[in-house]
């Protein structure tokens, strides 16, 4: 069958897995990106038509390689859910640069 293929990032628990369930309904291939690999081998798992390909969005060559293996599988990306994102519960007062940098990396830059 030719699925329309789907990329989402952070697509291995809460709302990716979600969104993810539902584009398999309506007849999608989603391809779930995360830095979390036990997550997302428990994913596939549970729907074992789901591909999941390691990625921190973070770092730009961990999204060139998860990209680029997409591409060599499918030779097309239809949709990418940008999903991926996380904060850390302290005030900005609080938070250290190195802190800081891993919000904006994974939430604004990831993106």
């Amino acid at each position: 069958m030719n699925h329309q293929i789907a990329v989402i990032t952070g697509g291995a628990q809460g709302i990716g897995k979600v969104t993810a369930q539902i584009l398999r309904q309506n007849g999608w291939q989603p391809i779930l990106l995360d830095r979390d690999e036990e997550a997302g081998r428990e994913a596939v798992e549970a729907a074992p038509d789901l591909i999941f390909i390691p990625c921190d969005v973070a770092e730009e060559q961990s999204v060139r390689g998860a990209i680029a293996a997409v591409l060599a599988q499918f030779g097309r990306i239809d949709g990418l859910v940008n999903n991926a994102g996380f904060g850390i519960n302290k005030s900005i007062e609080e938070l250290t640069l190195e802190e800081w940098n891993r919000v904006i990396g994974v939430n604004l830059t990831g993106a």
